[in-house]
């Protein structure tokens, strides 16, 4: 009796095919989805805002977060009358700010964790939105306008263009993430830096 005992080189290779392609189904890309990418990015601008609105509150004082479209960057001061706080805690000064009365989120310094993520827009919510680079926190962390505010950050392109916005209440200051989605800002609101 002559048995065969083993496998062909043949079978072995399709076998390691056939495993690499389940492999590939099964396993999740390294790279984040569009999706992520944003919601990472929302993750960080909402800390900056509550951030500010922390200081506000803990200070007793007033907080701007200022949005600069052009930079890509977020920019957190203190605006109240007490000069003593103009000076930021050292432990929060990042290092692209050489000011050290200047917290700086710049989302450029993370494009290879956050890809083409940008800032498009920033409005105030009163009776009628319209565009705004600055909200101000109070002592009580609310916006000291009593306005809402909206920043709307955009990634991928064309048709894969998604947007998710961060929002803060009027109110109460609180800071909300929005779901990533195509609803990208008013038209009027994406010009101008």
């Amino acid at each position: 009796m002559n048995r065969r005992r083993g496998v062909t080189l043949l079978e072995l290779m399709i076998v390691i095919l056939i495993m690499a392609i389940i492999a590939g189904l099964v396993l999740p890309s390294s790279q984040p989805t569009i999706h992520e990418r944003l919601r990472a990015a929302a993750n960080m601008v909402a800390s900056e805002l509550e951030l500010a609105r922390s200081l506000a509150i803990g200070y007793n004082s007033n907080y701007t977060v200022t949005v600069d479209k052009a930079q890509n960057r977020l920019m957190l001061r203190h605006s109240g009358t007490n000069a003593v706080l103009n000076a930021l805690p050292r432990e929060l000064i990042t290092t692209e700010s050489t000011d050290a009365t200047v917290r700086i989120l710049d989302l450029a310094k993370f494009r290879d964790t956050l890809g083409d993520v940008e800032i498009v827009a920033a409005a105030e919510l009163g009776a009628v939105m319209r565009a705004e680079s600055k909200i101000e926190f109070g002592a009580e962390g609310a916006p000291t306008n009593g306005l809402g505010f909206i920043i709307w950050l955009k990634a991928g392109t064309e048709a894969a263009t998604r947007y998710v916005t961060v929002i803060v209440d009027g109110e109460t200051g609180k800071v909300t993430r929005g779901l990533s989605d195509a609803i990208p800002p008013p038209a009027g609101l994406i010009s101008g830096g």
